[in-house]
């Protein structure tokens, strides 16, 4: 007898009309996600049988809330011991998808005013893994692509667009997976800063999507958190100009170098740091520490944002005149700016097709790495993120959260165990065609009117053209032998012998080999005409047009 219980309604006597297995992928189909399971049973509900002491009519409403409720208790029973289905899986709330989810209840036939025949159909997801795997992972997908945008100064900018997939049954209730946002994102390269990032936490909580925007910097100001201490530089500004020049009635020149800085900081930067920062900028090009008769000031100003974390410092010093710090002045043939930068005449050659297609930063773009089913999630080498690897509450200690499949009264008692068989034949197709050349010529008149005229030049000649198809995995096929005996009626005319590349399974550990052919027979004497002896056969013919199936086919002929 088949029971279903869900959400605490108990139906017995149930036929299963149909139940359903299919692997869920990401979207880009590279990584499994969970099985998806479709089951449809029509069950008896009686208020003696099911326990309840209301009439059908009368509990209808509050058993079909149940049945339409998601996320309830799923279990299917087959006799006493064996269990078809159960989901979630122990110790979790919901299975891998936020199910399982009802599709529909219908009552298909009604029994006197006590029995109903009640039609159920409901889906539900699990994460199963193999008897290898320690735990289940909470985190069971996370596939992104990269794009490089290379601008004019040969400076690159990184879009990276991702989505990760998280199991709900190893998830607590309350949970948010953009907790994990830090084990997700990949890290900054040296030398960009991150523009911008985009994050979307899905409607069914559990899928995340975002984008991050890496952009290369002409100089890497680094990442300090102002929280603990730093000054929080987001951006930065600086320019250092020199000038010489003479005062009125002054021959010697007087120097004045001029230093201006811009800093901006994030929400929690302080102002104060800030325009500390600013004059440890200006330090490394003027002699602040260093101001006396020789260097002294002539013009300070600090600008301080009250709106905006943005500070500004301008500061001018005199110092001291060195040997031969005049400048002549230029002649006007110097000043041409195509002799300076152009090159015959002032017209530039024609650069290369690949001119900074990789930009400063000679990185490469990279996607998510494939993986196995049951493997944690992981960033190719040299680009991992903060962490890689989100664990959930599992218990390894306890059952594997899969699901067992035993059918009652259809298959043996001991449960059914697949596993990867190699070196079989997945495909042997002999074909024959018959060609009958009754040996007729024609032989048109040149006289209109004229009919044409047909002689026979000989006997008929028969030929038989034999195509064949061999695949196997995991060695190579044997094939057909081509060479009759040399008592047959047939002669052997041609043959054409090619093998295919070879490919790889789905799980890329074996070979698939894969060869056709084409013989070409002539027949000694035509078939209606061969007597009733047995003038031999073709190596792999037993009688006539009749074709052998691959299990009558000897392996050892190559």
């Amino acid at each position: 007898m088949v029971t279903v219980t869900y959400n605490g309604v108990e139906l017995p006597y149930c036929t299963i009309h149909s139940f359903e297995q299919e692997p869920v992928l990401t979207p880009d189909g590279a990584d499994y996600l969970y099985t998806r399971y479709l089951l449809h049973v029509s069950c008896v509900y009686n208020p003696g049988t099911t326990g309840d002491d209301l009439l059908p009519s009368e509990s209808y409403e509050e058993v079909k809330t149940r049945l339409e409720a998601p996320r309830g208790a799923l279990k299917v029973s087959v006799g006493s011991e064996a269990d078809l289905l159960t989901s979630p899986a122990k110790g979790s709330s919901v299975d891998a998808n936020n199910g399982p989810r009802p599709l529909g209840v219908t009552i298909t036939r009604l029994d006197g005013d006590r029995t109903w025949l009640v039609s159920f159909r409901v889906e539900t997801w699990l994460y199963q893994c193999h008897s290898n795997a320690k735990y289940a992972p909470a985190l069971i997908s996370n596939r992104w692509e990269q794009r490089h945008r290379i601008d004019e100064r040969h400076f690159t900018e990184i879009v990276t667009s991702g989505q990760a997939i998280f199991s709900s049954a190893g998830l607590e209730p309350d949970l948010v997976v953009d907790q994990f946002r830090d084990a997700i994102l990949p890290l900054i390269p040296r030398g960009f800063k991150r523009i911008s990032t985009d994050i979307v936490v899905a409607s069914n909580r559990n899928v995340l999507q975002y984008t991050t925007v890496d952009r290369e910097q002409p100089i890497d100001i680094g990442e300090t958190d102002p929280e603990l201490g730093g000054p929080g530089i987001k951006q930065v500004e600086a320019r250092y100009t020199s000038t010489t020049q003479t005062g009125e009635g002054v021959s010697t020149p007087m120097i004045l170098a001029a230093v201006e800085v811009q800093v901006w900081g994030g929400r929690n930067s302080s102002i104060a740091r800030l325009t500390h920062a600013c004059y440890q900028i200006a330090g490394t090009k003027l002699p602040l520490h260093a101001i006396g008769p020789a260097a002294f000031l002539r013009q300070a100003s600090v600008t301080q944002s009250m709106t905006d974390k943005f500070v500004a410092m301008h500061l001018v010093m005199q110092l001291a005149p060195k040997a031969q710090a005049r400048i002549s002045l230029l002649d006007d043939e110097a000043l041409r700016i195509e002799d300076i930068f152009g090159d015959q005449g002032g017209i530039n050659p024609q650069p290369p097709k690949d001119m900074g297609t990789r930009g400063t930063w000679d990185g490469l773009a990279v996607a998510q790495a494939l993986k196995t089913a049951c493997e944690p999630v992981a960033a190719p080498p040299g680009y991992e993120a903060a962490g890689t690897t989100v664990m959930s509450r599992y218990d390894p200690s306890g059952p594997e959260p899969a699901v067992t499949v035993r059918v009652a009264d259809v298959l043996p008692p001991q449960p059914v165990k697949i596993r990867e068989q190699y070196s079989v034949y997945t495909d042997y197709q002999i074909d024959s065609d018959w060609y009958d050349d009754p040996q007729v010529a024609a032989a048109p008149s040149t006289m209109p009117g004229v009919p044409t005229a047909y002689y026979n030049l000989g006997s008929p000649v028969q030929e038989r053209v034999v195509r064949w198809t061999a695949e196997r995995v995991g060695a190579k096929p044997a094939i057909p032998l081509p060479e009759p005996d040399p008592e047959s009626n047939y002669v052997l005319l041609s043959k054409v012998i090619s093998p295919a590349h070879r490919q790889l399974t789905a799980d890329g550990q074996a070979e698939v080999y894969r060869v056709t052919g084409v013989y070409r027979y002539g027949l000694k004497i035509p078939k209606e005409r061969v007597p009733s002896l047995d003038l031999g056969l073709l190596p792999w013919m037993a009688s006539g047009y009749d074709a052998i199936t691959p299990s009558d086919y000897d392996n050892t002929i190559i």
